[in-house]
C-alpha cells in the first residue's frame, strides 16, 4: 500500500482556472432578450405578420386580390374563401395579405425615418450641447405636443399634389392625398 506524500502536489496551483471568458455585448443583449417573455412574444407576432403578408403573396397573386365575382357578395367563410368575401365578391383573406404588406411597409418606413431623425437630432444636441441642445430639445418637445391628426391634415393641405408616386420592391405607392 502506498502513502501520499504531502510535499507532492496532486494538482498544480492555477490549473483549475474556472473563469469563463467574458460575454460580448451581443451575447449579453441576446441573453437578456431571451429572458423577457413579452419581447419574445412580440417578436413572434411580428415575424408571423411578416410571414402572413409577404409569404401569402407567394401563394396568391395581386390579380386574385382584385378579382370580383358579384355572385359571391358577402359570403360567409368557406373552404375556398377562408375569411369570406366583401360587398363586391373579392376574397377578404387575399385582400388582407396585400393590405398587410402596405401597412407593414408604411410602419417600417416610419420607424426607420423617425429613428434616423431622432439619432441625428440627438447626436447634434449631444455633440454641441449648451444652447444648441436646449433649442433642439424645445423643438422636439413642441413637435411631440402637436396632435398627430392635426399635423397630418395640415401636411395633406400643403403637400397634397406634390408627392410623387414611388415604386418599392415592385409595388407602386401612390403619392396622392385626398384633401377635404
Amino acid at each position: 500500500m502506498s502513502t501520499l506524500d504531502p510535499s507532492v502536489a496532486i494538482i498544480e496551483p492555477g490549473a483549475d482556472n474556472l473563469e469563463a471568458p467574458p460575454l460580448t455585448l451581443g451575447q449579453m443583449t441576446w441573453r437578456r432578450f431571451r429572458r423577457h417573455k413579452m419581447a419574445l412574444a412580440g417578436t413572434v407576432v411580428i415575424i408571423l405578420l411578416f410571414l402572413y403578408a409577404f409569404g401569402g403573396a407567394l401563394i396568391f397573386t395581386e390579380a386574385e386580390a382584385n378579382f370580383t365575382d358579384t355572385g359571391l357578395r358577402l359570403t360567409a367563410p368557406t373552404g375556398t374563401h377562408l375569411f369570406g368575401t366583401d360587398t363586391v365578391g373579392r376574397d377578404i383573406l387575399i385582400r388582407t395579405i396585400y393590405g398587410g404588406q402596405i401597412s407593414l411597409l408604411i410602419g417600417l418606413t416610419a420607424v426607420i425615418l423617425e429613428t434616423a431623425i431622432g439619432v441625428l437630432v440627438g447626436a447634434i444636441a449631444g455633440y454641441y450641447g449648451g444652447i444648441v441642445d436646449a433649442i433642439l430639445m424645445r423643438f422636439t418637445e413642441a413637435a411631440l405636443n402637436i396632435p398627430q391628426l392635426f399635423l397630418l391634415i395640415v401636411m395633406a393641405k400643403f403637400f397634397g399634389g406634390t408627392i410623387p408616386d414611388m415604386t418599392v420592391l415592385g409595388r407602386t405607392f401612390s403619392g396622392s392625398v385626398i384633401v377635404i
